[in-house]
């Protein structure tokens, strides 16, 4: 008696439950179905509202910070340039420590390209196109412009290296370059691996002088490795082409 007293005290507190024993299984499947419906029903106006909050930002967040990558792609490297020596220093000891994250800062600084290399091009105040390289060299290193126009002395010794980022970079700045050339100078030696073995370019550079050597860093470096195949002998500058710059 004491377990069935239990028992009913047991029922008595859910009274969910009581007085329906008889159709205990209906009982329980047609409040379920009822609360179920309830359940998908009442939260319709709060998921949609959820779902009309979380359908904007994907049409148009995704599209804002695009260009706002794509901005300082195009504009920092302008405002970068035209800085001077020292400011640039600072500019290419970051830009190593963030392409060579892993590299101690004893190592970094054998890397470094100290201020006093750094040519101050601060005086030209025209915009720096391709169409104005050849004004920005005459202007800023007239002494690099001159040694261009002259004859060289040396097979496969440039007196001057352009760096570009593409293959692409390094068509257009040869032509940007080539109205310095004249009549006297040297060959504006376009140097990217699109196209061009290793081996053909080792072979033209023997028997070539070359005036000016634009090319892709891979490249040039390729080519610098390879015993007497780019001598640096002659070398005065290195340009780099800081006005286009790509995720790459």
């Amino acid at each position: 008696m004491t377990g069935g007293d239990n028992l009913d005290d047991g029922l008595i507190l859910d009274p969910a439950y009581d007085g329906d024993n008889s159709i205990e299984e209906p009982a329980l499947h047609i409040p379920l179905g009822e609360e179920s419906e309830f359940q998908l029903e009442s939260p319709q106006p709060v998921s949609a509202k959820k779902r009309k909050r979380s359908e904007k930002p994907p049409v148009h967040e995704p599209k804002g910070p695009k260009q706002k990558k794509q901005k300082p792609v195009q504009d920092a490297p302008r405002m970068t340039m035209c800085q001077p020596p020292e400011a640039l220093a600072q500019y290419f000891e970051r830009s190593l420590a963030k392409a060579f994250p892993k590299m101690s800062q004893l190592e970094r600084d054998d890397l470094v390209i100290p201020e006093s290399s750094i040519v101050d091009t601060t005086t030209f105040t025209a915009e720096r196109t391709d169409s104005s390289l050849a004004d920005f060299i005459s202007s800023t290193c007239p002494t690099l412009a001159s040694r261009i126009a002259q004859r060289p002395k040396h097979h496969a010794a440039p007196t001057v290296i352009v760096l570009a980022g593409a293959a692409l970079r390094v068509a257009d700045l040869t032509r940007a370059i080539r109205p310095l050339k004249g009549e006297s100078g040297g060959e504006i030696a376009k140097l990217f691996a699109k196209h061009f073995k290793l081996k053909d370019h080792v072979a033209h550079l023997a028997k070539t002088r070359v005036g000016v050597a634009v090319g892709t860093p891979a490249r040039i470096s390729q080519l610098l490795a390879e015993p007497d195949a780019l001598s640096v002998k002659a070398l005065s500058h290195i340009i780099l082409d800081l006005t286009h710059l790509d995720t790459k």
